[in-house]
């Protein structure tokens, strides 16, 4: 929430340490809402910030992530 104070800043990128994924914030002006993206893939997923785009190899580039296991979705019919 803290990011979200400065008035001049567009984006960010919150990088996941243990998994891959991403979240992705940005707005379009300093006065428009915030925007929230998550982006987890095995694959070659692109992530648009500002003037570039980033892919998830890119980021995680000679990283050893650790084998975690993610807790099952509970199903609530």
């Amino acid at each position: 929430m803290e990011y979200r104070e400065i008035q001049s800043l567009r984006a960010y990128l919150i990088v996941d340490h243990r998994r891959r994924r991403v979240e992705r914030y940005w707005r379009g002006s300093e006065t428009a809402p915030w925007q929230r993206e998550e982006v987890a893939s095995a694959g070659h997923a692109v992530i648009p910030c500002l003037d570039t785009e980033l892919t998830l190899d890119q980021i995680y580039r000679r990283v050893q992530l650790p084998a975690v296991g993610e807790p099952e979705a509970e199903y609530d019919p």
